[in-house]
């Protein structure tokens, strides 16, 4: 064990520093089955899934051995009782919020789940459900939602005020573009984060037919579902206009540096693919300067789901698509791609109607969204 986990009480330990019964346990859950044997349970998780039960396991061991409880000779099954996950409950309650106790609480039951298949791990799971359950927001999100005309508004804007100064930096207006498209095409097409900050040129986004299409394949959804959905043809010139003037800028930055290029979409103003830290980061500043109040890339997919929801319910069922969650199996490829073109033609039918009613130039309400030279990212 490190010297510093007696110091940082909110600390994962990553597996590397779990007591040996606790990694050969580990080990056990992620080993594949086959014909015969059908493996550990954690083999089957997807990758996110699983390093966030390593990280909220390595939380329970962490605190355990700041409380002077960890017997790192035990097995994991012999060191948890009710009274144990009790005290870890309310000293979490202390200073996190209510969903992040939840998961907390969640994620050790899903690991003794996958560690000890022999035990029965249903009490710890319904505790985290009674958690969630009485749990209240620790932020009103329904607040900070935004329609997405409004969020297409201020992208567009973001783009438009670059295209018309002619001051700053290249690199500057570059970054500025490229947040101005990101916000625009989230509102459009409010993909999970993940495969946001995946995408690549060549790869995820492709261009069909004079279509261009953003296309992930099972391995890379979050339901194991293939993805394929137009690019919205209202986008298409910023988007055209972004790969041949400004991204070329910012992979410059790279070049000039010794950096290899990239072939994401998003790069960072020093030429690297962007994280999802930093989109998430633009994002949220950008929103907040215009509306007063921050939105994250994943609440774009609220706002699309309420305004369709609100303003379109007699096609409720296009959030299937406009969210992701469709289905490209090789029989029914084309039926769905041209469902997937109606639902996002749809869906840009509705935003079109909710900004008829706002004069194209005026200016999205809010602070200025344009960026001071040491916000570039």
């Amino acid at each position: 064990m490190t010297a510093d986990a007696k110091t940082v009480p909110t600390r994962c330990w990553p597996v590397s520093e779990w007591p040996a019964p606790d990694q050969a346990a580990w080990v056990a859950a992620l080993q594949p089955g086959d014909a015969l044997d059908p493996g550990g349970l954690a083999a089957r998780w997807a990758t996110a899934t699983r390093c966030m039960i390593e990280n909220g396991y390595g939380r329970w061991l962490s605190w355990l051995h700041n409380n002077g409880l960890l017997n790192p000779c035990q097995t994991p099954d012999k060191r948890i009782t009710v009274e144990r996950v009790a005290a870890y409950v309310a000293e979490l309650t202390a200073f996190t919020a209510p969903f992040s106790v939840q998961s907390r609480v969640q994620q050790l039951g899903n690991a003794l789940r996958a560690m000890c298949p022999q035990g029965n791990w249903s009490w710890v799971l319904r505790g985290a459900d009674r958690i969630r359950a009485r749990a209240i927001p620790a932020r009103n999100k329904r607040a900070r939602l935004q329609s997405p005309d409004r969020l297409v508004q201020l992208g567009v804007q973001i783009m438009a005020e670059v295209d018309a100064s002619t001051p700053g930096r290249a690199m500057w207006r570059a970054a500025d573009y490229r947040d101005g498209l990101i916000i625009s095409l989230l509102a459009h097409r409010p993909i999970r984060a993940r495969n946001l900050t995946m995408i690549q040129c060549g790869r995820h986004l492709v261009q069909r037919s004079g279509v261009w299409w953003l296309v992930f394949d099972g391995s890379e959804t979050k339901t194991k579902q293939p993805i394929e959905i137009s690019f919205p043809v209202e986008l298409v010139p910023n988007l055209e206009c972004y790969l041949a003037t400004h991204r070329p800028v910012l992979l410059d930055v790279g070049h000039r540096h010794g950096r290899a290029l990239t072939d994401a979409l998003w790069v960072s103003a020093v030429g690297r693919a962007m994280h999802y830290a930093s989109i998430s980061l633009q994002v949220r500043r950008r929103t907040e300067a215009a509306f007063g109040k921050a939105l994250s890339p994943h609440l774009f997919r609220d706002c699309a789901a309420t305004s369709i929801a609100t303003e379109d319910p007699e096609h409720v069922r296009i959030v299937l698509q406009i969210l992701g969650h469709s289905s490209l199996a090789t029989s029914e490829r084309h039926y769905n791609q041209a469902q997937s073109l109606e639902a996002g033609r749809r869906f840009q039918q509705t935003i079109a109607e909710l900004r008829r009613g706002v004069a194209m130039n005026e200016p999205v309400q809010g602070r200025s969204t344009k960026r001071s030279s040491s916000c570039a990212s």
